[in-house]
Parts: structure tokens; sequence; C-alpha cells
């Protein structure tokens, strides 16, 4: 069972869609779950997005500060994210980009910078695409829950109405 957030607003017609309010109140129950584990797993994918759109966002930084550096500046080499060692800039001219599965590439400072810039608005985009998507899923979370809410009413009324 697939919900999508218009699915979950009750509408139909579209393929992988469920109109909730023709669903039992174990269905929606059902539903809810699977609603919720995906939303779980966008979730996790949006904050790996967020940290790698970050990483990218420091690395283009820091090639566009090695552009005022002189060679031979002396600086901090990071070994772990709490172990440092000192060096120095050999040429400020070139770096090392990873351009993907462990490949690394001699680049000039402009190209270092234009992939990263690339590879930051790939993911920016991805990024909003699941925030998209995590929106519609907690839409169809809300109407879930409403239908389960107003169907639980009206068996309690039901209930209520066969005890008077």
């Amino acid at each position: 069972m697939a919900a999508s957030g218009s699915a979950a607003k009750g509408k139909g017609g579209d393929p992988g869609e469920i109109d909730i309010s023709s669903l039992s109140v174990e269905q929606l129950q059902t539903l809810m779950k699977q609603v919720e584990q995906e939303l779980t797993g966008l979730k996790q994918s949006y904050g790996a997005l967020k940290s790698a759109e970050q990483r990218f966002r420091t690395s283009r930084e820091a090639v566009a500060g090695l552009k005022t550096t002189p060679d031979g500046e002396e600086v901090l080499v990071p070994l772990t994210t709490s172990l440092f060692v000192p060096g120095r800039i050999k040429a400020t001219s070139r770096v090392l980009v990873d351009v993907g599965t462990g490949f690394y590439v001699g680049k000039s400072l402009d190209d270092a910078s234009a992939i990263l810039e690339k590879k930051e608005k790939s993911i920016v985009e991805t990024t909003n695409s699941i925030a998209r998507q995590v929106r519609e899923k907690e839409a169809g979370a809300e109407a879930i829950s409403q239908m389960m809410y107003m169907k639980g009413q009206a068996a309690r009324a039901a209930a209520a109405g066969r005890t008077a």
C-alpha cells in the first residue's frame, strides 16, 4: 500500500494512490506505519545530504582561501577530525579533487571550485526534492491520522447508539 500526499487526502485516480476513506482503521494503521517508515528514511537522507552540502561548501571556501595563500604557508593538516599535524603548502595553484568513488584528479583552483560548486548545486537540488517529498508524506500522515480519528469517533458513536 502506498499513499502519496494527495492519496492520503482521499483523492483517487492516479496509479499508486489510495482513497483512505475506504480503508478500515486497521488498514489505516498499517498505512500509517508504512508512511512513518518512509518519512524516517527520507529524513535520514535529507540529513546526510545537508551534511554533504555543507562539506562541499566548506571545500569551495577553502579553495577560495588558497587563492590568496602564498606558497610555503604553514598550515595544520587534518589527519582525523580531531588530530592535526603541521605542514607547509608546496604549491597553491593546483589541488586534488575527489571526483567520486575515491578518484582524485589534480585541478587548478578555478576548475576545482567549479567542480565543487556543481556538486553542491546537484546536492541542493536533490535535498530540495527530498524536502518536498517529506512535506507530502507529512501531509499524508496527517490526513491518515485525521481519518483514523474520524473513523474511531464514528465507531464510538455507533457503539454508544447500540447500547442506548
